[in-house]
């Protein structure tokens, strides 16, 4: 049973197009279809790799065979595992990152690559508290960092609590929060919020809960992935 946090990573630029051709043999017809109604190639890439990331993580952690693996969704729409299994993930991806986080409580995870700042997002879904933060930076490309600091905080905070953006994102806030890896209060609940380097272009924030151990990160490769996932071909 999984009793601490874990970050799993995978720089997807590095997928060769024979494992990912291997890779689809790994997943549902159902998910094959919707991967397919992505437009770009670099989307369908990061959905393949984010559903074979989380498939591994489930066959390595909970020894069980791909072909086993159900998926069940909450009102919301998070998935999880169907039954009582004691493991709780979620991922995301953006440019060259998928990354997946595993716990045994609900846990959330965003990554964001930097890009130029849109201040009307900022004062549209930021609280004060978060807006003056961000505007508070000296130069452009601090306010950049700030603003995907808090965007990625508050992201993976809706994903943890599950309601997706159900929960009105001016409803908390993440400041302090994120200055000192501290905890945010969300509906009355304290999650905790700890923002990670993986690449100096992106950033990443990880939210469980309080009494969840830290176990860092682990980088994988889509080598060590399929070996995991296979051979539970659907």
């Amino acid at each position: 049973m999984i009793t601490i946090a874990k970050l799993w990573i995978l720089p997807v630029d590095t997928v060769t197009s024979d494992a990912s051709e291997e890779g689809r043999r790994y997943i549902t017809e159902d998910k094959r279809a919707k991967l397919l109604r992505f437009r770009q190639e670099e989307d369908r890439q990061r959905g393949l790799w984010a559903e074979l990331l989380v498939r591994s993580v489930i066959c390595r952690e909970l020894a069980i065979a791909n072909r086993a693996i159900v998926f069940a969704y909450n009102a919301y729409g998070k998935p999880e595992l169907a039954g009582e299994t004691g493991l709780q993930f979620n991922v995301s991806h953006s440019g060259r990152w998928v990354v997946c986080l595993t716990d045994e409580h609900p846990v959330g995870v965003d990554i964001e690559q930097i890009a130029p700042l849109d201040r009307e997002v900022a004062h549209s879904v930021f609280t004060e508290a978060e807006v003056q933060y961000v505007e508070g930076a000296t130069h452009s490309a601090d306010r950049h960092n700030r603003f995907f600091q808090v965007w990625t905080a508050k992201e993976s905070c809706i994903k943890a609590v599950g309601k997706g953006l159900s929960l009105p994102l001016q409803n908390f806030s993440v400041v302090p929060a994120i200055q000192e890896s501290g905890t945010a209060i969300i509906e009355g609940e304290s999650w905790q919020l700890r923002q990670l380097v993986i690449d100096p272009a992106y950033r990443l924030t990880a939210c469980c809960k309080p009494q969840s151990s830290w176990n860092g990160m682990e980088q994988v490769d889509a080598a060590k992935i399929l070996s995991k996932i296979g051979p539970g071909i659907y």
